[in-house]
């Protein structure tokens, strides 16, 4: 890379702690390489690879072959989208105070976890949906029996990865228990990725934060009524510690570390140091495990869906490049002679046609919950809104036509009134 790209390589990275960042900037700067230079640039600037003391040449090997993992045909799911959730996902959970010196939701293994659970939540993904590689009987689907099968797939392709010695980045500065808490931590996010996952997730995190009633006003709201200021505490309605984790969750146990995962807030080992935060919001503490993780979980939805809170032109440039994957698998299911899914027929509207009904029933209620609690994260908010409003314009345009908006979520199907 000659000297005048790497400059402006560096100006674009620098920006990387801003909520409107252009992934496909970084990724032309890059020459192709978003993905494996944003992921080192926030593993060094968020001090993680100081802290737990990860060998960098090994750490820049495997995040080069993790990119290299995912399919730069798709015209969606690929190495930028990993990128732009990775860039998303680091911003969220600073402006959330999730990341703090001492305390807060995650110490420095943590937030290895979550950064590379955004670069490997999507690796080697094929493409189609997880319900035509059921519906085809495809070795995923065979082998993780129609459950996740993409996401199962991930996780276990992306872990082999570290069992080879070239990269494994853990080896001698990371004990057995740790290791089990930073693959816990990923696969509990990886997973919650999956669309099948999502209102039970959102109502989890409404439910311990007592937040029905406020979800439910946001998802009735009038598309053209203004977006009020943050909710302090005070305001959401019976605010309550929320409920223990039942007894024999899910646990790991480390002797040096002394960390438990059964209930409560865990303890954590020697990687709970040395913490960097690029935001200036105070540090919040969870309120128990239980919440730690599901709000954990929460910020990461939000981060994979963080194209609908860019700004306008990047957003739409991402629905369309959504909508001609979603078209790519319609023509296999055409030429398999298979029920071609709704809003996958080329030949018919597609997502760029149903944006208003997926913003009403998915976008809406996720971030407004989210940001309810996590005031910091407002400007997600705001900024999902104001592109809800620009497709509200839109379906004004092709109101007369009589067409229904239909939104989909892998497994189900309703109309723009959540039938």
């Amino acid at each position: 890379m000659s000297p005048p790209r790497s400059s402006q390589v560096e100006r674009c990275l620098a920006a990387a702690n801003d909520w409107n960042y252009d992934i496909f900037k970084l990724d032309e700067l890059t020459e192709g390489r978003p993905l494996s230079t944003l992921a080192y640039f926030l593993f060094s600037q968020s001090q993680v690879l100081s802290s737990i003391h990860l060998p960098g040449i090994k750490l820049a090997r495997l995040l080069r072959k993790i990119e290299d993992g995912y399919i730069d045909s798709n015209p969606y799911h690929n190495k930028v989208h990993a990128a732009g959730v990775l860039q998303t996902l680091h911003v969220v959970v600073h402006q959330a105070g999730m990341v703090a010196a001492q305390g807060g939701y995650v110490d420095a293994l943590e937030l290895m976890a979550i950064y590379f659970a955004a670069i490997v939540h999507d690796y080697e993904h094929k493409g189609y949906t997880n319900d035509f590689l059921i519906a085809t009987t495809d070795e995923l689907a065979l082998l993780y029996n129609d459950k996740s099968p993409q996401e199962n797939h991930h996780l276990a392709a992306a872990f082999k990865l570290l069992q080879r010695p070239e990269l494994d980045i853990f080896a001698g500065v990371v004990d057995k228990g740790e290791r089990e808490r930073f693959r816990k931590m990923v696969i509990d996010l990886v997973l919650a990725t999956d669309m099948k996952q999502h209102f039970a997730i959102v109502s989890q995190f409404s439910a311990l934060h007592r937040l029905a009633p406020i979800v439910a006003a946001a998802s009735q709201r009038p598309s053209n009524e203004s977006v009020q200021g943050p909710v302090s505490h005070s305001q959401v309605p019976g605010r309550q510690p929320s409920p223990k984790p039942p007894a024999g969750s899910t646990t790991s146990t480390s002797a040096e570390g002394g960390v438990s995962r059964r209930s409560g807030i865990a303890k954590r080992g020697s990687s709970s140091r040395l913490l960097h935060s690029c935001s200036p919001v105070p540090a919040r503490e969870p309120l128990d495990e239980l919440e730690r993780l599901c709000s954990l979980q929460m910020a990461f939805k939000l981060s994979d869906l963080g194209h609908l809170a860019s700004t306008l032109h990047v957003h739409t440039r991402w629905v369309g490049m959504l909508e001609e994957e979603f078209f790519r698998q319609g023509d296999m299911e055409k030429a398999l002679k298979l029920p071609v899914s709704p809003l996958f027929d080329r030949t018919k509207p597609g997502v760029t046609k149903s944006q208003v009904g997926f913003f009403d029933l998915i976008v809406i209620p996720c971030f407004h919950s989210f940001t309810t609690i996590f005031h910091g994260c407002k400007p997600l908010y705001r900024a999902a809104t104001t592109n809800h409003k620009h497709w509200v314009q839109e379906a004004k345009r092709v109101e007369k036509s009589g067409t229904l908006a239909v939104v989909i979520v892998e497994g189900e199907e309703r109309d723009d009134d959540g039938v």
